[in-house]
Formats: structure tokens, C-alpha cells, sequence
């Protein structure tokens, strides 16, 4: 069940589920930066209430002021990031200049893309913690492009970052993201006591 928590003269909608994560329907107008502020999270975090990670409502702010359609943001309450974003974000906007929409494949497209939204997804450094793990076009001419969290060269378990572009169009209309910001290893050397 949703739960309405805020609402503006039809400027945007906050909801929040029974289970904790606060979901956004964000529309491309002027206000949205104080009403982001205003939410946060109750996911469990040593009994601490978790607010968004650093730069994310920024980036949720930008990404709706570019956005050519209603942005659409689900928030994951553990990592203070979104876990799924929806909208239409044109490709002009993310690629370098003299990179056509049309060539998502080349490094320098796949480069910028997954940079634009390093901040939004909590990717501190794309080029050392993201490989491209899948990269595939379906019949309805959907790229979609999925990402591997690494860690130290070494894939971290169902931590990906999937982006799905509709080419003709010329637009990223979704991405899907279960990377974990700030993820620190034990790397030790087991021993065993004769």
C-alpha cells in the first residue's frame, strides 16, 4: 500500500511503501529541490534515520531539469540512492561532443554514459568499480547496458548497474541500479591456530 506523504497543486507526488523505500513520481517543474530535502529514509542504519547519499537530490534535480518527460524515482533506504529511475533523459545531453546517439558502443559513449550518473547511482570512480558486463539490443531497438561492481578487480555479487536507451529516440529511458556505495572488504589474510 502507498502511503501519500506530500503533495504541491499537482507539482509532484511523494509516497512512501509500508516496507520503507520512498518513491518519487517527479515532475519537470520549479520546487523540486525543497521537497527532496525534505524526505528521507527509515531504513534501518544502527537505529539511525538514513538520509540521502551525498550529491544524490542534486542529481535527481538535474536529471529532472533535462529529463523530457516525468522523472520517476524509486529510492533504496540503505544506500540513500535510487535504486530505479524512469524518465527520458536525451543522449545529446549525456554524450561527449562529436559522439552520434546512433554510437552508444563505442568506449568514449560508454565512458560518458555511466559517468553522467555516477553521482546520482553512488559510483565513486566508474573506471575502477564498473565493468561492462552486457551490452545487447532487443527487437523494440532497446540498448540495454549492464555494468559489474568490482571490487579490487574481483565482481562483487548482484551489484550491477543496468541502463536501458531507446535508440531511435535517442533517449536513456531507464536505468536500474544495485550498486553499494562505500563498500569496504576485510582484506586480511585468514590464518589457522595449530
Amino acid at each position: 500500500a502507498l502511503l501519500p506523504i506530500a503533495a504541491s497543486a499537482g507539482r509532484y507526488l511523494a509516497f512512501k511503501t509500508l516496507d520503507s523505500p520512498v518513491v518519487l513520481a517527479i515532475a519537470n517543474l520549479p520546487g523540486i529541490r525543497s521537497v527532496l530535502e525534505r524526505i528521507e529514509f527509515t531504513g534501518s542504519s544502527g537505529g539511525a534515520e538514513r538520509v540521502a547519499a551525498p550529491g544524490a537530490l542534486q542529481a535527481v534535480e538535474a536529471l529532472a531539469s533535462e529529463s523530457q518527460e516525468q522523472l520517476d524515482v524509486t529510492w533504496n533506504p540503505r544506500t540513500g540512492t535510487p535504486s530505479f529511475v524512469r524518465g527520458a533523459i536525451p543522449l545529446a545531453k549525456i554524450l561527449p561532443e562529436g559522439v552520434s546517439p546512433q554510437d552508444t558502443n563505442s568506449q568514449n559513449a560508454l565512458q560518458a554514459i555511466v559517468s553522467y550518473f555516477a553521482v546520482l547511482l553512488g559510483v565513486s570512480d566508474p573506471a575502477a568499480n564498473l565493468v561492462l558486463s552486457s551490452n545487447t539490443v532487443d527487437s523494440m531497438g532497446i540498448q540495454h547496458l549492464t555494468f559489474q561492481q568490482v571490487h579490487n578487480g574481483i565482481p562483487v555479487r548482484d551489484a550491477t548497474i543496468s541502463i536501458h536507451i531507446q535508440m531511435k529516440a535517442g533517449i536513456v529511458s531507464a536505468l536500474a541500479n544495485g550498486y553499494i556505495p562505500g563498500l569496504t572488504v576485510d582484506e586480511s589474510s585468514p590464518t589457522l591456530d595449530a
